[in-house]
């Protein structure tokens, strides 16, 4: 409760991390899942502030940061809920994608989009800064603090509305905006199966979207272990080597779990 009213998120989502996992070794994945849900609120809330390149780069690099996406995903695919352990997926490789983007420099045809993109990054400094005065305080914002932050936060609200309504890509630079289930079946072709992945520390998961419906698997292979049989596998290709059997290992991992799904 001190975290969130010095405006210390990062301590808050660390710590509903941190007790999921407890909860996770109590044998209660539904409390679990409530904190890790938290968790990931404030995950990428804080995210859309981080400004300098430093400070994105050490968030990407997290580990702490994706582990609570594959647990959520973990635990929502133990359940069968598969669609929302796939959005969870989403969400996470848009977050990844969106870090990785604000370490770049990025050049843009339009002067109005050029024009967007650097208001919204002085926003996001003025909020950040705001906060950081909050924080610093230790106790509850004066009236004027929080009369300021609430007004910048306006304004950055604003902003991302005007942001969409020039470009809706635009805000796929500053927000985590995942695609839907509708939009991804919009764009694929008839007869058209998508198959996604996400590996995580204990287990491979494996998404099949076509028909109208996903499908999905866990498949028992650690992280560490489809890395190094990939590696290998690259190794051989490069060297002009037989892959027939490595080959084989690696489709029963990756194809044959969702074979059926695929109509092959």
């Amino acid at each position: 409760d001190i975290s969130m009213k010095g405006y210390m998120q990062d301590f808050v989502w660390r710590a509903n991390a941190g007790v999921a996992a407890a909860q996770l070794a109590q044998k209660k994945p539904d409390e679990a899942a409530k904190n890790l849900q938290s968790a990931i609120v404030l995950i990428e809330k804080l995210r859309a502030g981080l400004k300098s390149e430093a400070s994105r780069n050490a968030f990407l690099s997290d580990a702490g940061v994706q582990e609570v996406y594959e647990s959520y995903a973990a635990i929502l695919m133990d359940k069968n809920e598969v669609e929302k352990a796939w959005e969870t997926a989403e969400r996470a490789r848009s977050r990844a994608f969106i870090d990785a983007l604000g370490t770049q420099k990025l050049a843009f045809a339009r002067a109005e989009s050029v024009k967007l993109i650097e208001e919204e990054r002085k926003l996001k400094s003025a909020i950040e800064l705001v906060e950081r005065k909050i924080g610093q305080t230790g106790k509850q914002p004066s009236t004027a603090l929080a009369a300021e932050l609430k007004a910048a936060q306006t304004k950055y609200t604003d902003l991302l509305t005007r942001m969409r309504a020039s470009d809706r890509q635009l805000t796929s630079f500053v927000s985590v905006d995942a695609i839907t289930k509708a939009e991804l079946l919009g764009v694929l072709p008839p007869a058209t199966a998508l198959v996604e992945y996400l590996s995580a520390k204990d287990r491979l998961f494996v998404w099949v979207i076509s028909d109208g419906k996903i499908t999905g698997k866990i498949v028992p292979v650690s992280r560490a272990d489809l890395a190094s049989r990939i590696r290998d596998f690259r190794l051989l290709m490069q060297n002009y080597s037989s892959t027939e059997y490595l080959g084989k290992e690696l489709a029963a991992l990756l194809i044959d779990p969702v074979r059926d799904a695929l109509g092959s």
